[in-house]
């Protein structure tokens, strides 16, 4: 057993796939199916099932992963604690669903740190769930997630329960964006049902929307805000965007009920985790990236 064949073990677990883990290690599968056998046979314990849905830990499995990552968490730190004493890169890794505050908090915080020379930053736009994996997974230190005000004691000790750690970092409404000349710009009050004929532009975890009758789907909010302009009739469900940024393009926002009421944005990282400098100044930059629904920061 030894550190390598953890982070094998540890990818399996990630993707739930003998073949996709093989082919993110770029090695055959067989190689990776003896791997996981060998430590198996090892620990003595069967660390993996096959179910319909993929590969999953067993109880015993699930145990042994969360030593395995344990362990390669400590030594990533020890070799970075070696790495810094002598100049060399840090990284700074952040997860999070796509959106204007995520871009505008790591854009500022690069800006912050390339005073320094020593990091390398990566910003990684995905749906919540994922972002949380990313972090339960140590493949990021924090990432960004959301959840609504009135679920938040729930979501709360359900973290507790993973390990993991939140602190609250802005609160926000979703709104309606469109452009100005959108048929349904000059209305009072848009519900649900005026929405149905229209184009529902979208991005992070969004994919499987119901209840519309035409979609379009971009990676990242930047490409869905890029777009909109030429998409008649397209609208988005989104957060506040700042007045600058959507001017331009001819887009205005509207007060909409989409009944999941005050939403709150969450950094998380793992219980053991201390934030050092580069997470700190991320987290006070998204704190100060939130608009209100006119497009003016909220103070």
């Amino acid at each position: 057993m030894n550190l390598t064949h953890l982070k094998y073990a540890l990818e399996v677990e990630r993707t739930g796939s003998i073949t996709k883990a093989a082919e993110n290690l770029f090695m055959g599968q067989p190689n990776l199916s003896r791997v996981i056998k060998e430590l198996e046979d090892t620990a003595e314990i069967k660390i993996f099932r096959r179910t319909s849905k993929g590969i999953v830990p067993t109880e015993n499995g699930r145990i042994f992963l969360e030593r395995a990552r344990e362990i390669v968490r400590q030594s990533q730190e020890l070799e970075n604690l070696f790495k810094n004493s002598r100049g060399r890169r840090q990284s700074f890794r952040v997860a999070g669903q796509s959106s204007c505050s995520l871009l505008r908090a790591f854009e500022r915080t690069v800006i912050a740190l390339s005073r320094d020379g020593n990091y390398d930053c990566y910003l990684e736009e995905c749906p919540s769930s994922e972002a949380l994996e990313r972090v339960l997974h140590g493949d990021v230190s924090i990432g960004l997630i959301k959840s609504r005000i009135a679920d938040m004691d729930t979501l709360q000790q359900a973290l507790w329960e993973r390990n993991v750690r939140c602190q609250t970092v802005g609160s926000f409404r979703h709104l309606l964006l469109m452009h100005k000349d959108h048929p349904l710009a000059g209305a009072s009050r848009v519900t649900e049902g005026m929405l149905e004929q229209y184009t529902l532009v979208t991005s992070g975890g969004r994919k499987d929307v119901g209840g519309v009758s035409r979609m379009v789907f971009f990676p990242s909010v930047a490409g869905c805000i890029a777009a909109m302009p030429g998409i008649f009739g397209s609208y988005m469900i989104t957060r506040p965007f700042p007045a600058e940024t959507i001017r331009p393009l001819g887009l205005i926002m509207k007060e909409y009920d989409d009944g999941r009421g005050e939403m709150s944005d969450l950094l998380v990282y793992r219980s053991e985790h201390k934030l050092n400098d580069a997470e700190s100044i991320f987290a006070d930059e998204f704190t100060a990236a939130h608009w209100d629904s006119s497009g003016r920061r909220v103070e």
